[in-house]
């Protein structure tokens, strides 16, 4: 259901809560196979040495992508790639043992890796937001986005794209603070191709779907038309119950705890992961207010 088919447009006293979804939006979208830092690192690299010596076209997806991002000027899409290199580099592997706690938590993102979309493209659910550190919170977002671009790779997509699916209800959900917008400036200097990435919200209030439709102008097409409020239960237009997670209503029998097994052992960890699940100490969004004003709406009729 896309917002632009609700009717409706709510009063502007909801704003400061329809800022606080876009903000949000804009933060998941730097959210996103078995890539490590360090393979991620050498074709980055190989990709940037390829765009400046190569007078062909780009021959990776990734060099593709920044070619875009840059307008097809090929020194400019190297040296950006080459400053991602360092910055992979610098940033280090991220390991199934540091990822865990999070992923055993309230709050987190991760690609489902081996289910697709119905367009064929990697599924990253969102169940509220990542929390952590700074450093934490960047290497949980980034890691999502190697494993998405080398999910894409290896089932011979032509563009890097995804599905994130995005669930409102986690009490992890909630204004960006200092690390999402760190994240955020992230992805926008290094996973450039994300910002067109398809984003999924269910479990918003009605009306922070009415109010989208008055944000319709400030968006780009393409902005807006990324951008989609469902319900569980309407998303088998978008993934196939197949490869929908079983708290979505689908039949996928992927789980959290064989996930965290498998990356486990391709890390050479043969001996179970013991990691604590991470507490979310920050501010939790309250969506009691609007659930109980859209009631009121949908009475009034």
């Amino acid at each position: 259901k896309h917002p632009a088919q609700n009717v409706g447009v709510a009063s502007s006293r909801w704003h400061p809560e329809l800022a606080s979804i876009m903000l949000i939006a804009a933060w998941l979208l730097v959210i996103a196979t078995s890539a490590v830092a360090k393979s991620v690192h050498l074709s980055t690299e190989i990709a940037a040495h390829r765009l400046v010596s190569s007078p062909m076209a780009a021959t990776s997806i990734e060099e593709r992508a920044f070619l875009e991002a840059h307008g097809g000027k090929r020194e400019q899409a190297a040296q950006a790639l080459c400053e991602k290199a360092a910055w992979l580099h610098a940033r280090g592997p991220a390991t199934i043992q540091e990822l865990a706690p999070f992923y055993r938590s309230e709050g987190y993102s991760i690609v489902l890796e081996g289910l697709c979309d119905v367009r064929g493209a990697p599924i990253v659910y969102s169940n509220g937001m990542p929390h952590g550190t700074t450093a934490e919170v960047i290497k949980q977002v980034t890691d999502t986005y190697d494993r998405v671009m080398a999910q894409c790779e290896a089932s011979g997509r032509e563009s890097l794209d995804m599905t994130t699916i995005v669930n409102v209800r986690s009490p992890t959900f909630r204004f960006p603070d200092k690390a999402c917008r760190s994240a955020i400036r992230i992805a926008q200097k290094y996973y450039p191709w994300t910002g067109s990435c398809k984003l999924v919200f269910i479990g918003v209030p009605d009306v922070i779907r009415w109010t989208f439709n008055g944000l319709k102008s400030l968006l780009s097409a393409v902005q807006y038309e990324a951008i989609t409020f469902a319900e569980a239960d309407e998303l088998t237009s978008i993934v196939s119950s197949a490869n929908l997670l079983r708290e979505l209503g689908g039949d996928s029998n992927w789980t959290m705890e064989e996930y965290i097994t498998h990356r486990a052992v391709a890390e050479g960890i043969y001996t179970p992961v013991v990691a604590k699940p991470k507490v979310f100490s920050g501010k939790r969004f309250d969506f009691a207010l609007l659930d109980a004003l859209t009631g009121q709406r949908r009475a009034a009729g």
